[in-house]
């Protein structure tokens, strides 16, 4: 019993002790920062109110991803988009009108309060489901958690970030997974990558196309931290 009792105990310390290391490390290494606004209006309902799925798109059962980069300069102006990647120059053509109505007023990131150039990135993911429903990763994972089949639900994280690499909350979700199984070193890159896609994205857009009995339903929604 004393030895189970001391097992314990040593678990403990060197879970606390970890957690203590990130939070130490980062508030050392971490400068105050803000990272750019619209000014306009909430970028999230901008971008929702703006996307449809293209027309040939959802005829010819094209997906894919698009991303674009813009630098918002310290003035409160912005580059026009360039793009970096696209599956498909339908998915190009319809994302880039999109982006290039947005107006030059932003509100710039800031170190310190000293405002700064910064490049950023817009994701937009086009997807198409006919007759079926998105897969939801974060039940089945939940209901694997419950269980307490914590590999099996880490494997459900593994595909949905593999189908969403993008996703701050699915890798942070991961992380503390991770966590709770002791991979504290996994557990540490997911919170890096997910920090790392926090401060160079200022949206990830899913653009949904639904079929369902001959009827279309096109829907937006806005899956990551737009600003």
């Amino acid at each position: 019993m004393r030895k189970y009792l001391i097992l314990l105990t040593l678990l403990f310390l060197t879970f606390s002790s970890y957690v203590n290391s990130q939070t130490i490390q980062k508030s050392d290494s971490i400068s105050f920062k803000e990272e750019a606004t619209y000014l306009k209006e909430d970028l999230s309902k901008f971008l929702r109110n703006k996307f449809l799925y293209p027309h040939e798109g959802f005829e010819n059962k094209i997906e894919g991803d698009v991303i674009f980069s813009i630098e918002i300069k310290k003035d409160g102006s912005s580059t026009s988009p360039i793009l970096l990647s696209s599956d498909d120059n339908v998915l190009t053509k319809n994302t880039a009108k999109v982006l290039n109505s947005i107006e030059n007023k932003w509100n710039p990131a800031k170190i310190n309060d000293i405002p700064i150039d910064k490049k950023y990135l817009i994701v937009v993911r086009y997807r198409l489901y006919i007759n079926i429903e998105p897969t939801d990763y974060k039940r089945e994972a939940l209901d694997l958690i419950l269980k307490q089949k914590y590999d099996k639900a880490i494997k459900i994280y593994d595909n949905a970030i593999k189908e969403n690499k993008y996703s701050f909350e699915l890798l942070m979700a991961r992380s503390q997974l991770k966590a709770k199984i002791g991979d504290y070193a996994g557990s540490k890159q997911d919170i890096e990558a997910a920090n790392k896609l926090d401060a160079n994205i200022l949206a990830v857009v899913d653009v949904i196309g639904r079929s369902v009995s001959n009827r279309t339903v096109i829907s937006r929604t806005i899956s990551s931290f737009p600003r």
